[in-house]
């Protein structure tokens, strides 16, 4: 997959809590929009866990870190989240 950025990405923040707003301007409908908005998504999360799997594998060259076996096989632990944090990167 290519690097896809969307057009317009702002966040607001009310109360401790974050507001992603994304807009992806047109000329014509496109009706694979949805999926395109969710590939933006996923594109950010799968960035987001990789970094996470790269922390966890130098810490635990030393000590094992203490992760269960789940958390072993999928390189992250359990109290772990991932955000749409696309506007933080911009």
């Amino acid at each position: 997959m290519s690097r896809r950025t969307r057009d317009i990405l702002r966040k607001i923040c009310r109360g401790g809590s974050y507001l992603l707003i994304g807009v992806e301007n047109q000329e014509t409908v496109y009706y694979a929009m949805p999926v395109r908005c969710m590939e933006y998504d996923v594109l950010e999360y799968k960035k987001q866990l990789k970094k996470l799997q790269a922390k966890y594998r130098k810490i635990q060259k030393g000590a094992g870190y203490g992760l269960s076996g789940a958390e072993f096989l999928s390189g992250v632990k359990k109290q772990d989240r991932e955000y749409n944090r696309e506007s933080e990167d911009s």
